[in-house]
């Protein structure tokens, strides 16, 4: 089997829970790879569920563990309890500092391992949206 290993780039700094407003503080090594980020108003930030290791995860489940949603495959979903522990949001850039970035909508928790940064650069003109989302 394929053995994958990541190093984190930084880590995720919960500031504001009520406003969504994180920091994400970048390891000293790659601060020198930000350079021009400030030009873009959204990022993708890749991250590792490190509190979910050894947790396992299901295939199947009710979206947000709430059991009056569908069932439905854990890729149609959210949830952290995956095959691969490796979570994607896109943030909206606030403002980049000499060590970090400061974001908003991170969908993180305080210490989470950020693992990549990529900008935002396509537009999706139409979302269609599951009926149990809305």
């Amino acid at each position: 089997m394929l053995e994958i290993k990541f190093k984190p780039i930084g880590m995720v700094k919960v500031l504001d829970e009520d406003n969504k407003i994180s920091k994400i503080i970048i390891f000293r090594d790659f601060v020198d790879g930000l350079r021009g980020l400030d030009e873009y108003s959204h990022l993708y930030i890749i991250y590792y569920f490190h509190l979910n290791e050894g947790k396992g995860y299901s295939l199947l489940v009710h979206p947000m563990g709430r059991r009056d949603l569908p069932l439905v495959g854990v890729f149609a979903t959210r949830s952290p309890y995956r095959p691969n522990l490796v979570g994607l949001s896109i943030v909206e850039l606030l403002r980049l500092d000499n060590d970090g970035l400061l974001v908003k909508n991170l969908d993180a928790l305080d210490g989470t391992p950020v693992l990549d940064i990529k900008p935002v650069i396509e537009r999706v003109e139409v979302l269609k949206l599951p009926e149990w989302i809305r």
